[in-house]
């Protein structure tokens, strides 16, 4: 068997680069969440597919767990991306990653149906101690 670490993904909903402006990387045309969070895409099918043509090959996804980051408070100028690319600035106030109920917060690369997802449930609060056996 073979296996790959995938330790990385997509970036879905709010994003801040450290000294930077706020981008929010859903699209204006279809709603106020960014509609890859749980969505089966292309790009998770293209992951499906070589799951199908490698069937000794296991493809490892970080699940993404993007929940509650957003600006600290809203209206913020912030850059958004429509559909078509083309990127400009707003201050539209926009759902925090996650939604209010904490739903939506796996990427698209985790949504894949044959590969193998790792997410988080809850935080270490006092952070790794051991390894875990």
């Amino acid at each position: 068997m073979r296996l790959s670490n995938h330790s990385y993904g997509a970036i879905a909903g709010w994003y801040h680069p450290a000294g930077t402006n706020w981008y929010w990387f859903g699209f204006p045309e279809i709603g106020a969440q960014d509609p890859r969070f749980g969505n089966y895409t292309t790009n998770s099918s293209t992951f499906d597919t070589l799951a199908l043509n490698a069937p000794a090959y296991l493809q490892v996804w970080a699940a993404g767990n993007d929940q509650g980051e957003t600006p600290p408070t809203q209206p913020t100028n912030h850059f958004e991306i429509t559909l078509g690319g083309v990127v400009f600035r707003t201050n539209v106030v926009r759902a925090a990653d996650g939604d209010a109920g904490g739903f939506d917060t796996l990427s698209q690369q985790a949504s894949a149906k044959n590969v193998l997802t790792v997410g988080a449930v809850n935080p270490l609060l006092e952070g790794i101690l051991a390894p875990q056996i």
